[in-house]
């Protein structure tokens, strides 16, 4: 009986440490920690960024004020994947009533410009 006793700890300790081990080495305490203290929105803009990368902060921001769904154009400057996913659009459209510059390296010239943050623009096509 005490050897059966004995032969199930060593078991059940060697099932923890493999288990506290997969944990740290998944980050799995800092991940959870980071899903519990911010929300969403922070997260994705930590992720996906506010005017940089994917600029997906300042299309959200945006979104809801003129109503963006198939009537934008997104231009953006760097090497990021297309940032229409964000507003449920995965390819430009041939006809559009905004452009978005996301992370633009010039201003825009004899442009209608409706808002602008740091270098992201939102300009309305004529």
């Amino acid at each position: 009986m005490f050897k059966l006793f004995k032969y199930k700890k060593k078991n059940f300790i060697k099932n923890v440490t493999l288990i506290l081990f997969l944990f740290i080495a998944t980050n799995f305490f800092l991940n959870s920690y980071t899903i519990f203290k911010n929300s969403y929105h922070e997260r994705m803009v930590r992720n996906h960024g506010y005017c940089d990368k994917q600029g997906y902060g300042f299309i959200k921001k945006y979104s809801k004020k003129y109503n963006f769904s198939s009537n934008v154009k997104i231009i953006q400057s760097n090497k990021h994947p297309y940032s229409g996913w964000i507003i449920n659009q995965f390819f430009n459209p041939s006809e559009y009533k905004y452009i978005i510059l996301i992370n633009s390296k010039t201003l825009p010239i004899n442009e209608k410009i409706l808002e602008q943050e740091f270098n992201c623009f939102i300009l309305e096509n004529d």
